[in-house]
């Protein structure tokens, strides 16, 4: 009875604010929703459009390389001062080697999201193709920029291993995740749980959002069409699923096993 009570005393605790949050998404969708009748009953031309277009197209195939010229330096910084930090530890304070080992991981971060960024950019330049000019930019820039993101990372996660031997795995393998995961000791793979359920929540945020922006866009702007619900739509699905069935595996029962 009192874990009956529990349940009905937190479900009264979380349904103001959850009524809250769906009655402002709602206002939120009504007011796109308006704003979109509104626009096809009077038949006004919006060029906003146009001139958002025009200026990723010609913006992108440049910031495709320059992405990399930013992010470099800083990932530089923090690989060689985390480098020295190593060099030059007498072996006995553990705190040096931590944070060495924690300005290696801010360089990765930021390595990672260069190229996120780069691949986001030369994408806009593929599909709004404003010039052949602009494409061979992006192309040259792509190419570069993935060059230096890999080395970067095989010379990060190299002196990683170094400065703890017991780790495995190459960056060209296609299985090094996994190989890394198994060499790690039972704290760190306690981290990078801990940390795959935080991206895992923030998914659960960003990808009904990105749907909801997606079905706006395909209602405001010629072009946009339903390919992006469907890809939205297919990366929810696939993050539902992954946990889901990953969660029934881990949480089925063991067959019993025959004396």
């Amino acid at each position: 009875m009192k874990n009956k009570d529990r349940v009905q005393q937190e479900n009264r605790k979380a349904l103001p604010k959850f009524l809250l949050i769906l009655a402002g998404s709602v206002a939120v969708g009504l007011l796109f929703a308006g704003v979109i009748i509104a626009t096809w009953e009077t038949g006004t031309d919006y060029t906003l459009q146009d001139i958002l277009y025009e200026a990723m197209g010609l913006v992108s195939p440049w910031l495709t390389g320059a992405v990399t010229v930013a992010c470099m330096p800083v990932a530089l910084y923090y690989y060689f001062h985390g480098k020295h930090r190593w060099e030059n530890w007498d072996g006995e304070e553990e705190d040096v080697l931590d944070h060495a080992e924690h300005e290696l991981s801010l360089g990765l971060i930021i390595n990672s999201v260069n190229m996120v960024l780069t691949m986001l950019f030369y994408g806009m330049t593929c599909t709004l193709w404003y010039s052949w000019m602009g494409f061979l930019a992006a192309m040259v820039g792509l190419i570069v920029s993935l060059a230096v993101l890999v080395v970067y990372q095989q010379k990060a996660v190299d002196l990683c291993k170094r400065m703890n031997p017991e780790k495995r795995g190459s960056v060209y393998d296609v299985n090094f995740q996994k190989k890394w995961l198994e060499s790690c000791d039972e704290a760190e793979r306690t981290n990078i749980y801990r940390a795959s359920y935080r991206a895992y929540r923030n998914m659960s945020i960003t990808l009904p959002v990105l749907w909801c922006v997606a079905v706006v866009a395909g209602l405001w702007f010629d072009g946009v069409g339903p390919l992006a619900v469907v890809l939205v739509s297919i990366a929810w699905l696939v993050q539902t699923l992954s946990y889901g069935l990953e969660s029934l595996r881990l949480e089925a029962p063991k067959k019993p096993t025959k004396e």
